[in-house]
């Protein structure tokens, strides 16, 4: 059985817990930050779906006839792509006020959860230089998609997966080998897309995050575009994807403003902000609210309802 959110409608605003610094830089540059996929919190997350995807491949090949079994052969790669190979990610949750995002993302009571909306999110890119830009075939791409929480009794989500992922392993490699001079065959291909997959999976037991991820693919051939930020233990790589700042369709004037709007007279790429438990909410309110109208942005700002104190 699958623990997909495919069945539940898509939310017009998703929320991403951060540090109000972060946010200050979120908005004002009108991008966030994909982080590479090797560096997450969670190193779990390949290992959980590859590992399913290896039990069903000899029942595959038992009940479907596969042209060459050799296409699995890359699959129990003891290690993992280089980070540049595998995509980059931002995090987003349909919940705008979860006490275990607030516990995980945003101590010591200076944290935010931002309100996005999904139409934006869904025109994200990443500004590629022209001068510097790297193979047109393979150019940065974003997509906006949900997490599935998938288990072991997921057997027919998997299975799909995994003929889908053969099939355009064979596409690719014919197609990019002949535009590109590469040299990978169907394998090499079949454990990338696989691997991009299981960027999009993680465990049942984490589906009350009810997350949505940004992923950008095919940074490998634009290494300028990668940046770096620091943690207490490690040098983290990240690519800024630019979120346009307007719903689309409020871009033609006159704008649509009325009580009935879906928009609820907000426009905006930034919804509403959701202030985690602090010691000075009505200060961070009244700060934060003030923030907003400096950036000439129509936000909604209220206080969390969580009584959790970190402070």
């Amino acid at each position: 059985m699958s623990g997909d959110q495919g069945h539940i409608p898509e939310p017009e605003v998703v929320y991403h817990y951060t540090t109000v610094d972060s946010m200050i830089k979120i908005v004002k540059s009108a991008s966030i930050w994909a982080t590479s996929i090797n560096y997450l919190n969670d190193i779990s997350e390949r290992d959980h779906y590859l590992g399913l995807v290896q039990q069903r491949i000899p029942v595959l090949l038992k009940s479907r006839e596969v042209a060459d079994p050799a296409v699995f052969e890359k699959l129990s790669a003891s290690t993992s792509l280089g980070f540049e190979a595998r995509p980059f990610v931002g995090s987003f949750s349909r919940d705008s006020d979860s006490l275990p995002q607030w516990r995980s993302y945003c101590s010591n009571g200076n944290g935010v959860s931002i309100g996005f909306r999904v139409e934006c999110l869904r025109r994200a890119f990443v500004n590629t230089d022209p001068i510097r830009q790297g193979n047109l075939a393979v150019n940065p791409k974003v997509n906006f998609m949900p997490i599935e929480y998938l288990g072991a009794d997921s057997t027919e989500v998997i299975d799909i997966d995994i003929v889908k992922a053969i099939a355009a392993a064979g596409v690719l490699a014919k197609q990019m080998n002949e535009e590109t001079g590469d040299r990978y065959s169907a394998a090499d291909y079949l454990r990338a897309l696989l691997e991009r997959r299981a960027c999009l999976v993680k465990h049942p037991s984490f589906q009350n995050e009810h997350e949505y991820r940004l992923l950008v693919d095919g940074v490998f051939r634009n290494l300028h575009l990668l940046d770096f930020r620091t943690t207490r233990s490690s040098l983290v790589p990240y690519v800024a994807v630019c979120i346009p700042k307007r719903h689309s369709s409020v871009m033609q004037q006159p704008v649509p403003v009325t009580p009935l709007s879906p928009l609820a007279g907000r426009w905006d790429f930034v919804d509403r902000v959701v202030v985690g438990p602090t010691a000075n909410m009505s200060l961070t309110i009244e700060a934060v609210s003030s923030f907003f109208r400096r950036e000439m942005l129509y936000v909604e700002v209220v206080p969390s309802g969580v009584p959790y104190r970190d402070w």
